[in-house]
């Protein structure tokens, strides 16, 4: 990947449809690292569970990941684990 510029590899990440593929993206090298981050993280999803929470919190810690949240988007789960919906703020 060292020889394709950088703006190609931009347009790349930028059609990436998915979160769970961006964030994927970020493990093949610092490039695509640094270039999926801002994007992977736009939105944090977090449900009505400790778990999550924590998980939301340790996400807002991360001054480098917290910049990036546009978008927190609630997902309400009963005790099945069955979603309900989504809140988005």
């Amino acid at each position: 990947m060292n020889t394709c510029p950088v703006e190609l590899l931009a347009l790349i990440v930028e059609r990436v449809p998915t979160d769970k593929g961006l964030r994927s993206l970020r493990a093949v090298d610092k490039t695509f690292c640094a270039l999926a981050t801002p994007l992977a993280f736009r939105r944090a999803y977090v449900t009505n569970s400790l778990p999550s929470a924590q998980g939301l919190r340790a996400l807002m810690e991360c001054h480098a990941l917290a910049k990036t949240v546009e978008t927190i988007v609630f997902r309400w789960s009963d005790m099945h684990g069955d979603m309900e919906g989504d809140s988005v703020f």
